[in-house]
This record gives C-alpha cells, structure tokens and sequence, in this order.
C-alpha cells in the first residue's frame, strides 16, 4: 500500500517563497547552425513584462544524479508557460533545507516542442537539457548544479549551443531519446533512427544512421509500399519508432506497429526483431514509454497493445536479441475506458522486479505498482498506488441547499487550495492575498459580483456560485493530467509528476495500512458516535486532569450508545493483536526518517504536508480505534483494554500536536495572534508525549518539517513575529529552527528574553553574513534589519529588535557593537539604553562622541545623564568624576538655568561642580543665590530648623570664599557686588538671630564657640 502527498508546482501558491532566475534563451540565426548561448537582456525584458504565467506544464520529467549523497539529488524539469519557458527546481526531501532556486530558461521567440525534452545527468556535476524548438533548432543546455544555489545565474562560462542537425519538414522526427551526455537517439517517420554523438555535452555533434537489416528494400520500397504507410497519414511509416530506451550497450524501441527491436549502440545497428502482435493489431501512433530497461540493464519490460487487453511482458536481453521471461501481466483491468500509456518504471531488486505504470484516460488517471518474482512466476501482484478521477459535474444547487453546496467546494475532498486560488482570480480578476482565508474571500467576491450584475439572469446568488464550481472544475482537471513518474531507487519513492502539481509516492506505514484493512469495520460506527469519542478525546487531552484511564474510558462510553455500533464488528477475527501492533508501531516508528543530506524548498514543504496527511489518517484511526476499544471493553472481549486505551490516547495526543502546529503555521497571527499561538502552544506541549522512551513524531521533525522552517519559509517569519510578541513558548520552538543564516538569526531573537547568552552568541555568528551581502531568505524582515549595510547597522537593527521583545539587556549590547561606528543614530541607540539601564559611564561616553560628531542636542544628552545619575543618588559623583571636556559651557548653563535636576536642587549641583573645576567663586555665587532665594520665601515648618539651615549654608559659603585667592573673595549677585565682609556680615546677624532664641547661657556657650 502507498500514501500520496500532493503539492503544487505553482512557486506563488506555496507556502515557500523560492527565489526564481530567469533566463532567456540566446536567438537564433538560421544561417549560423551553431552558435554559443548569451544573456539577451532586451529579449529578457520584453518576455518578464508578458502578464500572468501559465503554470501548468505540458510535458515533465525527473533527473536523478548518479553520485548519490549530493545535493540536489534529483531536478524536476516542466515545460510550462504555453511552451515557452522550461523550469528546473530541485527535488530533495532528506535534511535540512538549502537555499535553492528555481531555474527558468524562456525562449523569446519560437515555443519548445514538449516531446522533444530530454534531460541526464552528466557524471554527478552538471545537468544537461537537450530540446528542439518549433524552427528546428536543437537546444543543448549544461547546467552547473551550483547554479541552483547562485543568487544570479552564471554567464561567465559556455552553458548553451544551439545546432539545426535535421530539417524538420523533410524527416518528421518523432521521438528524442538521450542515452547519455554524449549521445542522442531520433527516430523518424521513415522508420529509420538516427545517432547524435559529440566528445562533450557542448561539443560538436555528428549524426548518423542505424542500419537496420530488417527494414524492406530494393526496387519495391522505393516506390513507397501503400502498405508500409498509415492510413491518413501517408508521411508515416509503420515502422516508425515511438518508444525509445537505452542501457549501456543497447537501445530498444517499439514502433507503431507492435514491433519490439534492440540496437547495438556500438555498432549502430539492429541486432533483434520481435513482432510483438499481428502488425494488422490497433496501432499506436502517439509517443508513449512502451518498452523500458532496468536498472542494471539485463531485462526489458514491454508494454503490449492488442486489439484485446493489453499487458506488461519482461525480456531478458542477450548479446543477439530477447527472451520471454513471464507472461504479460494485463493492466489496467478495473476499467473498459481506453487508457493511455503515460509511464512506466523498471527496476530490479534481489528478489522481485518491480514495475510502476502510469495510464490516463480523458481527466482521470491510474498509477499502479507490480511485483513479478524472477523465478518464471506466472503470478504477480499489483497494487493501485494512486488514483485520481475527474469530479463531478454539479447541477444548479437549490436554494435551500446552497449553503451546504458552497461548503462542499471549499471541502478538501472536492478542490485543492492551488485550484481554489486560480479560480477565484479568474473570477473577481484579482488573487487572494497569500493568507487570507480563501472561503471568505470567495463569499466576497461572489456577493459583490451579484450586486454589480445587470442581467437580471446572472444576478443570482445560486448561478454565480455554480459558476464558481465550473471554474474550479475545469483548473482541477487541467491540472491534474499525468504527465510521469520517476523512481528514486536509494529512497524508495516515486515522483508522479502532473500539469498542475507535483506528488510523492511512499509505501504506507503500518498504521495506514492496518487502518486501511480495518476500514469496513469502522464504517459501521455512526458519525455521531464517533463525533461525540473525539470530543471526548479532545477535552481529555487539552484540559489538565487526574482522571485514571479507566474512568476516562467511562465517561467516553457514557457519551456515546452501544447501539451506534453493529455487534458483529466486535467479533472482528484478531481485533486485539490487529490494534496492539498498530498502536505499538506508530508509537515506535518515526513518521520519516532523517538523514543528513540537504533538502530543498520543494522537499521540505512535500514532507512537511506528508506528515500531515499521515497524521490526519491516523488521527482517525486513534478516534475509531479507541471507539472500539471500549465497545469491545464492555462486551468482555480484551484482556489490555487498559494498555491499549493509553496507546490509541498517545496517537491521539501525538497526531493531534502536528495537526494544531500545521494549522498554526497555515494561519497568520496578523489576524488572530491569539488563536495562532494557541495553536502553537497545544501543539508544542502534546508534542512531548512519550510512551516507553519512544515518541510518536520527534519535536525535531515537527518543527523542521511540519512547520516548512526552510529559507524564506512562512513559518520562519511567523516565529520572528513571535519573537517580538514576547511569546513564552519560543525557547522551545528555537533548538529546532534551520542552521541557515535565517533559522540562527530568528533562532537568537526567540531566545533573547530567556536565554540572553545563547541569543547573543547566535546572533553575533551570523551578523557578518547578513551585514556584507543581501540574503533573500530573510526578506520576509522587511526594513527591520538593515541587510548588506555593515555591522553597524546590522547590529543596529538586532539592538532595536531586542528592545521592542523586552530584552534590554542584549539590547544594550548590540547597542555597544553598533555604536563602535561613529554613527550618530547607532550613538543616540546606545546612549538611551545605557541610560535605561543605569550605565553611566557608557552614557557619558556617547556624549562624548556625540560632541565629537557635532551633536546639535548635546545639551539634552548633558541633562538626561544628570537626571539619570540623580535618580540613582549619583550626580554629584558624576559631577566630580567625568571632566565633560568641551562641554562645560553647555553644562554650567544647564546648571543654571533650571531649579532641579531630577529631585536634587541645581544650586547643589552646582557647587559641587564648581568645587570639582576649584572654581571657588562660582560654588559661593551658587549658594549665596539659593540664600538670597529662600530668605524672600515664607517659611515652612518648624523656624528654628530654616534658620539653622541657612546658617550651615552660610558656614559653607565663607568656606567657598576663603578657599578663593584673596583678591578675588567677592561676587557678583542680583547685579550687585558681594565681598567676603558682605557675606560675614549677613553670617553674624543670622548668628545673633540664633542667640536671640536660645537661652541666655546657651546663647553665650554657642557666641563663644563661633567666635573661636
């Protein structure tokens, strides 16, 4: 049994954003048969400004790398856009995400023919496309592999020739096979088949022909035997080749009229003819892989049309011609639609050859695996890998069903999203934005269509919604035709490649299948019942309890009845075992395996969404499972009722963490934050459960691929977003995220708050890449990193990310690196953090280099310091320690112009600055002018406490003048000239004040002491 994963081709429709290289093809000149491939920038210009682009391929294939272990394994090749334009994008799915690029290589002038594209893998290092365009002009394109990883595409060395080996009108070729690097097979429509060899895959090509002594001759076929020809189309041989393969040595076509030949590929000659059918059998005249070799070269399958059945038969292949070695295997059989060859894959194991085939008919398709035992086995054993049928044709709704047909449009079983999409822009004639909901957009679009009709026949809610259906009909049949497969032997997967959309084939896990073979005797349970278990199971899961299994148990009986099950589904031949090793697999088999090859953008998100279609299937395995479990609990039929409970709960929990984390990452918290990092949270914490030290789905795979963290991915931009919403969970998200500059960068801002340390250190590693060149991954950043602009402003951008998260702490760090440019916004960064933080030193020093820059607001810089230190009780310190050099000017007029600095009086301040600069002078003049300003004021309180205050200040201020030279004890107040007399005049009358209210004897003790 195989699961299929399905993802669209369309790059706009996927949740990565994977960078596109466009390339135009040199043109041609007819005269010139070989020429070497440059950029036509004018050509370039004029094919980007063409309107939408077709996305939907015509003709596709896979080309596997021989060195294994490389990256990209396998390149994906599409020949989209109407036939102007092929697009390479690499394939991978095995660890961690690389930045590749998609490659389109667009032809301004005539289309590529889409059966003449043939593309191999030369020795490991480089891809070679070889394809004809409508003029004849054969295209040969080598491509550097790490051309899928360059930001631009490389001119600087040979990568195109173009040659003009045939004239097309005359020969009518018919199918282009490469065989290697160095070698082209052509047939044509004469029955002939043609050799292009060259030294290189650019070099020089020389043609010749396959002799064949099997073909008619002598003076009978040169006057064109009738019976040679096909009917209606007299240009046509019989002979004519439409199917081609080669192994190392040989080449086997088969031609239109059933005919089987094997050609020495050294010789250039056919060595074996086999008449497959009577040459009067129905006739296949289209292209098709009718005959194919197998991995090691040793056997041939052929595809054997009759006017009967038809079958699949395998050859041995010897020196001198084929054997039979089975009997053809007749497929398909579930259908009398006539059915079309599309693919077909031949490979050999040890024990078994295995053959996948692809057949299409009208708008379904049928994708089937075969088993054939080498020993002669008449038997084999076929499997439906995949199937897909055109839906079907809805008539008008009713208006009271027109809710329920709405909802049946935007169900997954009807219509995939990338349908969906290019429906709805087809028909309001603009797209949905990337995450808005597509239902709701769609209600919109056909509500305000409704209202700006003016046909009364067309302004109908039922039509308009009709309408919509038959659009996205006819996009899902479009872009579902087969079009090939492709076997990736060393994973064991199969690529099914369609018009629209790209699909991986794997072998199904065990919960799959066993859930597959107990399917009937889950469709007897009801829906309600098995509703009311997984709301049961949900509410279990999600509200903390410490209810034991078996009153959980209870209480899920007790929501649904017994009858919503038929009894004889109970007795189900080996229920208990069945259920135990499906449980117990699940619970110990990782849902994929990594390994540590690079993955690319296409990869990530193809395993991403198939984790999440297994969880979803086994999701309802859990919920049915658990369904029957207690069914079976109360009729007495399992003896672990207990232990198989507690297993289908740990499915149950595990599925459901993958499922509320994917439908996290496909929301966006722009719209509703809450509910997304709800989601993220219950998905994060279910993810933990273990069951006998094994988990269902390692965090690391749920985190690396469910939430597609490739470069440019959505779920890397909603983890920054997360990162600035101060979101608790992070810290668990981050061990997990891609080691790309993006994945370490996104990384250090979600640790930021709880782990500063580890934040900046991450952070710090990759700064130097992000500051010296663009890196298109982190666009999703938009202008709030500063990319490709130096460290300054890089580290700039970080210190602003930290403090809108709350982490001034390593804000202020990356504050000091930016600030190690003399950047004056880098300086003002730092120097508000420094002073948030209470560094005043670091504070002082960006003054400082702020004067140096010529700071116009350095005054204000001076203030915010004195405050700062004021609140900590240090500005006097500040005063008597950091020089101000320059700036004295500046701060004296601050000192003096405004009454306090924080809650400390300015005239403290500035005496204390004035004493520091032994400016003696200045620290009286300040305190005799607080002396004067106080002694006009009324007093506060207690009398006798003012006068003793004044008199302190006064004892101060004779201090502050006698320090000063002699000559220079006066000052300036008020506009009037104060000496020292002035001031010990003023200082005795207080005195005698003082005396006057205190006792006789005490007053005399107190005039003594002061005179002394």
């Amino acid at each position: 049994m195989f699961t299929e994963t399905t993802l669209v081709s369309d790059s706009s429709a996927r949740l990565h954003a994977p960078r596109v290289l466009n390339v135009v093809l040199p043109e041609t000149d007819l005269n010139s048969r070989n020429s070497t491939g440059a950029l036509n920038e004018s050509a370039a210009a004029a094919v980007l400004d063409r309107g939408a682009r077709a996305y939907l391929a015509s003709a596709a294939g896979v080309v596997v790398r021989e060195s294994m272990g490389l990256a990209a394994g396998s390149i994906m090749w599409r020949v989209i856009d109407d036939a102007h334009a092929i697009s390479l994008e690499p394939l991978d799915t095995n660890g961690e995400p690389l930045g590749y690029s998609i490659i389109e290589l667009r032809s301004a002038g005539s289309p590529i023919l889409p059966n003449f594209v043939t593309a191999t893998d030369d020795r490991g290092l480089a891809l070679v496309l070889d394809f004809f365009t409508a003029d004849g002009i054969l295209y040969t394109i080598s491509l550097d592999y790490k051309q899928f990883t360059n930001s631009e595409f490389d001119t600087s060395q040979p990568w195109c020739v173009m040659k003009q080996p045939i004239v097309f009108d005359l020969v009518n070729p018919q199918v282009l096979h490469s065989v290697s690097p160095k070698m082209l097979l052509l047939s044509l429509a004469d029955g002939s088949l043609l050799k292009f060899s060259r030294t290189s895959a650019l070099g020089m090509l020389e043609s010749s022909q396959f002799s064949d002594q099997f073909a008619p001759s002598g003076l009978r076929w040169m006057f064109r035997n009738s019976e040679d020809r096909v009917e209606g189309k007299s240009h046509l041989s019989k002979r004519t080749i439409v199917a081609i393969d080669s192994s190392k040595d040989f080449a086997v076509t088969y031609s239109i009229n059933n005919e089987i030949k094997l050609w020495s590929l050294a010789k250039a000659s056919c060595v074996f003819r086999k008449p497959c059918q009577d040459e009067r059998a129905a006739l296949r005249l289209l292209p098709g892989p009718y005959v194919r070799f197998d991995n090691t070269g040793e056997y041939v399958a052929a595809y054997l049309p009759s006017d009967g059945r038809s079958g699949i038969e395998i050859f041995k292949v010897f020196s001198q011609g084929l054997e039979s070695t089975s009997k053809p295997t007749h497929e398909p059989s579930e259908t009398p639609a006539n059915w079309l060859l599309t693919a077909l894959i031949f490979y050999k194991n040890t024990s078994l050859f295995k053959i996948t085939a692809a057949w299409r008919s009208n708008l379904s398709s049928i994708v089937k695996c075969l088993e054939v035992p080498h020993d002669r086995a008449l038997a084999s054993k076929s499997i439906v890998a995949s199937r897909h049928e055109a839906k079907s044709l809805l008539s008008l709704p009713e208006e009271s069903d027109l809710e329920h047909f709405v909802s049946s449009i935007f169900s997954t079983e009807r219509y995939s999203d990338f349908a969906l999409r290019r429906a709805l822009q087809i028909y309001s004639g603009s797209p949905p934005a990337p995450y808005e909901p597509l239902e709701a957009y769609a209600r919109e679009s056909v509500q305000r269509t409704v209202q700006t009709m003016t046909d009364p026949n067309q302004k109908s809610l039922r039509l308009q919604w009709l309408r919509l259906d038959r659009i996205c009909r006819e996009i899902e049949a479009q872009s579902s035709e087969l079009l090939g497969l492709a076997y990736v032997p060393s994973r064991d997967l199969t690529w099914v490649l369609r018009s629209g959309h790209v699909s991986l084939l794997t072998p199904a896990n065990l919960a799959v299948t066993s859930a597959e073979s107990f399917s009937k005797m889950f469709d007897s349970i009801s829906k309600p019942a098995l509703y009311a278990v997984e709301s049961s199971l949900t509410s279990l899961i999600t509200t903390p309890s410490d209810r034991l299994p078996f009153d959980a148990m209870e209480e899920i009986y007790r929501a649904f009845s017994q009858s919503s099950m038929n009894m004889p589904v109970l007795e189900y031949a080996g229920l208990e075992k069945a259920l135990t090793e499906t449980l117990q697999s699940t619970l110990t088999k990782p849902t994929i395996t990594m390994s540590a090859s690079p993955m690319t953008p296409l990869g990530a998100e193809l395993l991403a969404r198939a984790v999440a279609d297994f969880s979803q299937e086994i999701r309802k395995f859990s919920v049915r499972a658990v369904a029957v479990i207690i069914l079976a609990v109360s009729e007495g039929r399992l003896s672990n009722d207990v232990e198989l409970f507690d297993a289908a709960l740990s499915v149950f929990k595990s599925s459901s963490a993958i499922l509320s984390l994917r439908a996290a990452v496909g929301s966006s918290p722009h719209h509703s934050y809450s509910s997304w990092a709800s989601g993220l949270e219950i998905g994060i914490s279910l993810a933990q459960v273990r069951v006998d030290g094994q988990t269902f789905c390692g965090l690391p795979q749920l985190l690396r691929q469910i939430v597609d963290v490739s470069s440019g991915s959505k779920g890397l931009e909603l983890f920054y977003d997360l990162s600035l919403k101060n979101y608790a969970g992070l810290d668990q998200v981050a061990p997990y995220l891609p080691n790309t500059a993006a994945g370490v960068f996104v990384k250090g801002l979600g640790l930021l708050r709880t782990y500063p340390a580890k934040a900046k250190q991450l952070i710090s590693r990759v700064v130097p890449t992000i500051a010296l060149c663009e890196q298109p991954e982190l666009e999703f950043l938009g202008t709030a990193v500063a990319r490709a602009s130096g460290f300054s402003l890089v580290y700039l951008s970080v210190s602003r990310l930290a403090e809108g998260a709350g982490a001034l702490e390593a804000s202020l760090h990356f504050a000091k690196l930016a600030a190690q440019s003399p950047v004056a916004e880098s300086q003002k960064q730092l120097q508000r953090l420094a002073l948030a933080a209470g560094d005043l030193d670091c504070a002082y020093q960006v003054i400082c280099t702020l004067h140096r820059l010529g700071d116009s607001q350095i005054s204000k810089g001076i203030l915010q310091l004195l405050e700062a230190a004021a609140k900590q009780g240090k500005a006097d310190h500040v005063l008597r320690v950091f020089p101000f050099i320059g700036m004295v000017e500046v701060l004296h007029e601050i000192l003096l112009q405004r009454p306090t600095i924080g809650s400390v009086p300015s005239y403290k301040l500035l005496y204390v600055w004035c004493i520091t600069r032994e400016d003696y002078v200045g620290a009286a003049t300040a305190i005799y002018k607080n002396l004067c300003a106080t002694k006009a004021e009324p007093v506060r309180g207690d009398p006798s406490e003012a006068v003793a205050a004044r008199f302190d200040w006064y004892t101060i201020l004779l201090n502050a003048l006698k320090c000063a030279d002699e000559e220079d004890r006066w000052m300036v107040v008020n506009q009037r000239v104060i000496t020292l007399k002035d001031v010990e005049q003023e200082y005795l009358s207080l005195l005698s004040e003082m005396t006057q209210a205190l006792p006789k004897q005490a007053a005399s003790t107190v005039f003594s002491l002061m005179r002394k």
